[in-house]
């Protein structure tokens, strides 16, 4: 069958067409707009100090003001755990509620936990969240901070977390991850695949609901 867009469609490798197969004609369009190139480079967070940050220059950790609203008050605000990276929920626990940076955007989530540690992010003592350039971010009791949603932020429920997890360790090639095909909880659920697929190639235009405001996403945290 001849497809239109054959100038895309040759980057494509055979990986890559067997993945979109099993997904479908929504799978051979994903693969055609990932071989134009994702820049899946990850960046790692710095402890660079911002005006009134009082950083510690310590890699990863911010410590924050004293007298700032909410529990980071005082403490070493750290960057979120590897499992809200993408390469890091490939060993990662799938729960009720997960959220994920989308690759090359931790250094934006770095800027906004210093941002936090400085004062210049917004207290909701009702949600227990803290929000700064349209992102929302909790934090636990040792100082770890965690996103909750905003741009370049995704949630996903249990099984969307699950497929990132089996397609993160096949490297991308579905065909690789048996347990996707088994499992009755991704036979089930096709879109939770294909939702993980899109966000492991970077796919974000595609990807509606990373780019909801930040109080859109309230409801699921």
């Amino acid at each position: 069958m001849a497809m239109a867009g054959g100038s895309a469609m040759a980057g494509i490798t055979a990986e890559a067409a067997i993945n979109a197969g099993l997904l479908g004609s929504a799978g051979i369009v994903l693969m055609a707009a990932g071989s134009q190139g994702s820049g899946w480079g990850e960046t790692t967070s710095s402890g660079s100090s911002g005006k009134g940050s009082g950083s510690t220059g310590r890699r990863g950790q911010w410590r924050a003001q004293d007298d700032i609203e909410g529990p980071a008050a005082g403490k070493e605000l750290r960057f979120p755990h590897s499992r809200h990276t993408i390469s890091g929920s490939g060993t990662g626990t799938p729960q009720a509620k997960n959220s994920v940076i989308m690759r090359g955007h931790e250094g934006e989530v770095a800027q906004d936990i210093e941002g936090i540690a400085a004062g210049r992010a917004t207290w909701d003592k009702n949600l227990s969240r803290y929000e700064i350039n349209g992102r929302t971010y909790g934090i636990e009791e040792n100082g770890t901070t965690f996103p909750t949603g905003g741009p370049n932020i995704v949630n996903l429920n249990r099984v969307e977390y699950g497929s990132s997890k089996q397609i993160v360790r096949a490297r991308g090639d579905i065909s690789a991850a048996p347990q996707l095909a088994r499992d009755s909880n991704f036979v089930r659920n096709p879109e939770a695949i294909e939702k993980a697929l899109k966000i492991y190639n970077g796919i974000i235009s595609l990807c509606i609901t990373c780019w909801l405001p930040a109080r859109w996403n309230r409801a699921y945290w």
